[in-house]
């Protein structure tokens, strides 16, 4: 399995030193159930900061960027065009600007 996940996602360009390994490919189970069961939208009610989403075009998680949105009080959703949930692995320029301007949004104003 993890030559079959690491060839795909080399396919939509990471690097293959960003591959994980094939001992995280086991455990992948488990915490995606935790993360499921316990990482919902209401863990942002009561955050204060701005809170930036980020998903590529054709995440497969996006279709509940908007639930989390509504959840935080200072939310803003962005979407990295051609990319999927890897983009941090494959579109890093965009990965960076999108990092940059969530910093921007929450350094105090002066």
């Amino acid at each position: 399995m993890a030559r079959l996940a690491n060839a795909v996602i080399r396919a939509l360009g990471a690097r293959p030193e960003d591959l994980p390994d094939a001992a995280a490919y086991p455990v992948l189970a488990d915490a995606w159930d935790a993360v499921v069961r316990r990482c919902g939208p209401h863990l942002l009610t009561r955050v204060d900061c701005p809170v930036t989403i980020a998903n590529g075009r054709w995440d497969q998680m996006r279709i509940h960027a908007g639930r989390f949105a509504r959840a935080a009080p200072r939310a803003r959703v962005v979407v990295v065009e051609g990319a999927s949930h890897l983009f941090p692995l494959t579109h890093r320029a965009a990965t960076v600007e999108v990092l940059r301007e969530a910093l921007r949004e929450a350094a105090p104003r002066s």
